[in-house]
């Protein structure tokens, strides 16, 4: 969270700026945003966390 924060306080975005992007303003791909929650739940579970079905999957609309 404080990395995501850290993040938001350095790009300064608008209210109606899109948070997932590259710094060159290009959106994330959707494999790269699923391997990006990959990692992070892999960071922040136990392995038998991880390994469960719970959150596996991200999904959203833009």
């Amino acid at each position: 969270m404080a990395l995501l924060k850290a993040e938001i306080t350095r790009r300064d975005p608008r209210p109606d700026d899109a948070i997932s992007v590259l710094d060159e303003g290009r959106p994330l791909t959707a494999p790269a945003c699923r391997k990006i929650w990959q990692q992070a739940r892999a960071a922040v579970l136990e392995a038998h966390e991880a390994d469960s079905s719970l959150g596996r999957n991200i999904s959203g609309s833009a």
